[in-house]
């Protein structure tokens, strides 16, 4: 049997639509930016064992190796952050939403989900 159509029904489905669809943006950019990262580090090994293996390894080199590492550390922090702050942001979100209209909560199933 179908459920009738209420304008309650249809902001809680707008509502759902919109979390789900910011939630697939971060989730998006975030695995972007982490194969990014992985690739700059594997990069940067196979130039190190290259070097290593050609003995041309040397203090000038070592110190730019160092330098790339370190930014993508940066980097891999001010991701952590960004995912950190998204997660509290819709974690209150959320909060909001079931302590509203608690006949439907949905919080729990949605943190369950950014836990994956």
């Amino acid at each position: 049997r179908g459920q009738m159509s209420t304008p309650r029904n249809t902001s809680e489905e707008t509502f759902f639509k919109c979390i789900d669809g910011e939630m697939e943006k971060v989730e998006k950019f975030t695995n972007q930016i982490v194969d990014d990262l992985k690739q700059r580090l594997s990069r940067l090994e196979l130039d190190i064992a290259e070097l290593k293996m050609l003995k041309q390894l040397n203090e000038k080199n070592r110190h730019e190796f160092k330098s790339q590492a370190d930014d993508i550390g940066v980097e891999l922090l001010r991701l952590e952050k960004y995912v950190n702050v998204n997660f509290m942001g819709f974690h209150k979100i959320l909060k909001k939403h079931d302590k509203y209209l608690p006949g439907n909560p949905c919080k729990a199933f949605y943190v369950a989900r950014m836990h994956r």
